[in-house]
């Protein structure tokens, strides 16, 4: 009988150029060409750091486990994304819903997800393809957003289908524990229909719609 994987034991899969494991400070740190994906989503980006939680048994402490390469932890505290930052779907086609970043950072024990570009946008020596590569962008279908920062947050009480991996972060196509998204700089919304909305300021609450 074929049964489903539950969901305690869904994995991520990483592949990168080169894989740095620092036990001493609990800390796997993945740099070029960097690929994470579980069932639902993928991170693409130049350096991904998983900052691992403290395991606070004192039997671990005794005895360490071979096969952990000396890493003795207790999952994954946080972790953080740098340089050229996609998140999207893990489909084959994952053009249309999008999540573009410089710095990407969640923390799942508060369920927090700060985005962020590689700088201030505005200006005239730029054209307008290299500030919207300085910005963090959501790309859902015709519809466009655009702020400097961003910063997420989930309900960790509503348990979504891969809430313990990277598909519990998808800001698009899985928002069962999402609250809201904040973007305290100047945002900027396009739609398909040539419609754009610029503010000094946003929030996307979806718990109130």
């Amino acid at each position: 009988k074929i049964v489903k994987t539950p969901a305690k034991y869904e994995l991520a899969r990483a592949s990168a150029d080169t894989m740095i494991i620092d036990s001493g400070s609990k800390q796997v740190i993945l740099l070029g060409n960097v690929i994470i994906t579980d069932e639902s989503s993928k991170i693409s980006c130049d350096r991904l750091t998983v900052y691992l939680g403290k395991n606070k048994s004192s039997r671990a402490k005794k005895s360490q486990d071979k096969d952990d390469f000396g890493i003795s932890s207790n999952g994954v505290d946080s972790f953080s994304a740098d340089g050229n930052v996609v998140l999207s779907e893990n489909k084959e086609d994952d053009s249309k819903r999008q999540v573009l970043a410089e710095h990407l950072n969640y923390n799942l024990k508060s369920g927090v997800i700060n985005l962020t570009g590689s700088g201030a946008a505005l200006s005239d020596d730029l054209s307008e393809d290299e500030q919207l590569a300085r910005l963090v962008r959501v790309i859902d279908g015709d519809m466009k957003l655009s702020s400097t920062r961003m910063t997420v947050y989930l309900d960790l009480k509503k348990k979504s289908k891969s809430s313990n991996t990277i598909g519990g972060i998808s800001l698009q196509g899985n928002q069962n524990n999402l609250k809201k998204i904040v973007m305290p700089d100047a945002v900027v919304v396009q739609t398909g229909n040539n419609t754009s909305l610029v503010a000094k300021s946003g929030e996307l609450n979806n718990q109130t719609n």
